[in-house]
């Protein structure tokens, strides 16, 4: 009877943090490897740099890239306890020293000194959480990547599109 209780209210728990995540924050989505290359590609790295990802799931983001730029520190935002349990499992097998791994809200870190910020959002996400939330406390000169959406009320500094045409991501330089 326990057992049971508990496995119904487990249920109900991962059913509302699921609806939850996809209807106020993101669902996850991994970003392909490809548009990963893309994004590094259209970025002016420097040494010291220092790179967030928001909501940054099994951290493939931030370890593809610090892979490529050891002298950048990267760290990798996220709140799902199993996807962050994940993320830390891959930082440490990777060897890497230059990419962290928090489980945090990222709307309650302060990123005053972010260079990159990259985020994976819904349309509502992009357009009011970030836009009204984390660009006010970035510095001047902050650079945030949206992949596959922008925000409604901003052109962006640059729109790249993939080869299909669809799959793209913005860069907005505060």
């Amino acid at each position: 009877m326990a057992l049971a209780l508990f496995t119904i209210v487990g249920a109900f728990i991962f059913a509302g943090w699921v609806i939850y995540t996809v209807l106020f924050l993101a669902p996850w989505f991994p970003t392909r490897k490809h548009d990963i290359d893309r994004i590094d590609a259209a970025l002016a790295w420097r040494p010291d740099t220092l790179f967030y990802d928001l909501g940054s799931g099994d951290g493939r983001v931030c370890l593809w890239l610090a892979r490529r730029h050891p002298d950048v520190t990267f760290v990798g935002v996220e709140m799902s306890f199993v996807l962050h349990a994940i993320a830390v499992l891959r930082c440490k097998i990777s060897g890497l020293t230059n990419v962290r791994c928090m489980r945090a809200d990222a709307l309650r870190l302060s990123l005053l000194d972010a260079d990159y910020v990259y985020v994976f959002g819904t349309h509502r996400t992009i357009d009011t959480i970030i836009r009204d939330k984390v660009v006010p406390q970035v510095k001047l000169g902050t650079h945030i990547i949206s992949y596959n959406f922008g925000v409604t009320q901003w052109s962006g500094d640059e729109v790249c599109y993939d080869d299909d045409g669809f799959t793209r991501f913005y860069i907005y330089t505060k």
